[in-house]
């Protein structure tokens, strides 16, 4: 049976299909001004406020939150709230800049998501690796690029404010046609274990930190003696001292293996009277 529109009922009819048309593009507008960004220092790098805010628009527009919206219904059961965090980073590699960026919205628990994009010679950016998004136990990421040779050195981390416990990954990557090569080099403290959906192995722990070894000033002017350090600590506490131990650990990058490897251990540090906070 065929109906035809008359009258009001076409006007009606040609307005409501005219929302329908428009309102994922006016929803996604809307969404783009609750979107937080928090743009990491790049020391060194010539990127104008320009290129920033192109940035920034770029990350505003391809946020993915329909895919963590789905993952959080799909596998936790709850709706993320409207509100969007982005941390990013620019870094140089091989001529050319590639923008990090870790994606956050709030729920029941923050909802993760990693991205890389490669500054095309255009001016945009242009998605070249991305992972799934995760249950994160905090919407709190940070990065740290460290330049050595031809490559970036990334620790990637989620939580791991001053006193607290966080996870991170570390690892490089490098150019390609069709997108980019990621090795993950991320060690471990062998006694401590964390149950979590990172897209790379994870390293739980405390202080966790990654540096230039011997005056990073004087290395960076022979690459040759260049030696990037990662450091990350635990806390126990010993009833018969009484007292907070820290047992830390260290690796050195081996650029020949492209691989961190443990250094010897180091002396604990220890704060009298204190107390257990796990």
């Amino acid at each position: 049976m065929d109906y035809k529109i008359r009258g009001s009922n076409r006007a009606f009819f040609l307005s409501f299909m005219l929302f329908l048309i428009l309102s994922p593009f006016t929803a996604q507008v809307s969404s783009a001004q609750v979107t937080d960004f928090n743009r990491m220092s790049t020391p060194g790098a010539s990127i104008t406020e320009h290129t920033y805010r192109r940035i920034e628009h770029f990350l505003s527009h391809v946020f993915p939150i329909r895919q963590m919206r789905r993952y959080a219904h799909v596998t936790l059961g709850a709706h993320p709230d409207r509100l969007r965090h982005v941390t990013y980073k620019v870094v140089a590699q091989e001529g050319i800049n590639f923008v990090l960026a870790g994606y956050s919205v709030q729920g029941n628990s923050p909802i993760n998501e990693l991205a890389i994009y490669r500054i095309e010679p255009d001016g945009g950016p242009n998605q070249v690796w991305r992972s799934r998004p995760w249950e994160g136990a905090s919407g709190d990421l940070h990065f740290q690029a460290v330049p050595i040779r031809d490559r970036n050195i990334v620790l990637f981390q989620e939580g791991g404010n001053e006193g607290e416990f966080g996870l991170a990954s570390v690892f490089t990557f490098r150019n390609a046609p069709e997108g980019l090569f990621l090795r993950d080099l991320t060690p471990e403290l062998p006694w401590l274990r964390a149950r979590d959906h990172f897209p790379f192995r994870t390293l739980y722990g405390e202080q966790i930190s990654m540096r230039l070894a011997d005056g990073g000033s004087h290395s960076m002017k022979n690459p040759e003696k260049q030696e990037v350090v990662l450091s990350a600590s635990d806390e126990e506490y010993n009833l018969g001292m009484a007292r907070l131990i820290r047992p830390a650990r260290s690796w050195k990058y081996n650029m020949l293996h492209n691989r961190f490897e443990r250094m010897k251990a180091t002396p604990s540090l220890s704060e009298p009277e204190a107390t257990n906070s796990r």
